[in-house]
């Protein structure tokens, strides 16, 4: 049995959310209209193509869209496809680290609160807005009862992203903290346990207390290159496989990411215009899906798919081993 996981995980960050990071007016749509594009096209899409590799994911989701009754249902079609429903906060606030502590508080309770009602269970699992981490929001997250944060993403590269952000966003943003910052760059690959003084550091001693894991969102070990699927898309699929042998090679657990409008023919209704966007947001809903899955296949060679909720309940005892052991002649590189 491959004692390799792939962690699937899709942040259903809705349109008007996407609009908004980038400098588009946006708002969830009222009851009585339409749903927005994520929730009325994207969800089945992803339910479709999950159910054809037999997988189970984990899905973010925005507070404020359980509002919409087609979201409740298509969360209902979710849960009953047998995947996981995790915090996304309340409100896909961008400048989520730049908030007042009540004021972040209220952004992951209250969405806490909601997809409870909705789902009649509580989420298990966080991610902030952005891959965004500090001191102060790991310490509201290690605060309340998640099992798990998946916020993290050790890339060197953040400061890349967020320059290509602010180059296709119509007006300026505050994006300090998003797609990492500063140290959050050289955090480990691996999941870990966090240190509550350091959420940047594993714990040295396995705790009674059983802490939450940090399941950091994949990069590559060495050059730490961000491997997601919006990524690999718009790179194409010479940077995926290249990502991927790296991965395969050196990472026993990995947390691949999807997002939305993944899924989404955005090219009448892009949030962002300019030859950038258009990599981004560009590409028909055919070659989205067939992109999808050709990246699923690729990941399923290496490892067996498994929801983040059960990998972390499974791994309450001391963390696993993250390296593989290396092949004759090739060192690890990544510790």
């Amino acid at each position: 049995m491959n004692a390799s996981r792939a962690l699937i995980q899709v942040d259903l960050d809705p349109l008007w959310a996407v609009r908004q990071c980038y400098g588009l007016t946006g708002a969830p749509p009222g009851a009585s209209a339409p749903a927005d594009p994520v929730w009325d096209r994207a969800v089945p899409a992803f339910l479709e193509l999950f159910d054809a590799f037999g997988l189970k994911a984990s899905f973010f989701v925005v507070g404020r869209d359980t509002t919409h009754p087609r979201c409740r249902g298509r969360l209902t079609e979710i849960m009953t496809a047998g995947h996981e429903v995790a915090n996304h906060t309340q409100s896909h606030r961008i400048d989520l680290l730049s908030m007042a502590d009540p004021s972040l508080s209220a952004e992951i309770d209250e969405a806490q609160e909601r997809l409870t009602q909705v789902c009649g269970r509580a989420p298990l699992g966080f991610r902030a807005p952005g891959y965004a981490m500090n001191p102060r929001l790991f310490e509201a997250v290690a605060q309340r009862q998640f099992l798990y944060d998946a916020s993290v993403l050790p890339t060197a590269w953040g400061w890349a992203l967020r320059t290509v952000a602010r180059l296709i966003a119509l007006k300026s943003q505050n994006r300090h903290g998003q797609y990492g910052h500063g140290p959050v760059g050289q955090a480990p690959l691996k999941p870990y346990r966090p240190d509550p003084l350091n959420f940047l550091r594993p714990i040295t001693a396995d705790s009674e207390e059983k802490p939450l894991w940090e399941i950091p969102v994949t990069v590559t070990p060495g050059w730490r290159l961000p491997f997601h699927a919006g990524i690999a898309m718009a790179l194409g699929r010479t940077y995926f496989r290249r990502s991927l042998h790296s991965v395969a090679a050196q990472l026993e657990t990995i947390n691949f990411v999807f997002h939305g409008v993944d899924l989404l023919d955005l090219r009448d209704d892009a949030p962002a215009r300019g030859a950038l966007a258009g990599r981004l947001f560009g590409q028909s809903l055919p070659k989205k899906k067939a992109e999808a899955a050709f990246m699923l296949e690729a990941i399923q060679a290496h490892y067996a798919f498994e929801r983040a909720d059960h990998w972390a309940r499974r791994n309450r005892g001391p963390a696993p081993n993250p390296l593989r052991q290396p092949s004759p002649g090739r060192g690890i590189t990544e510790k």
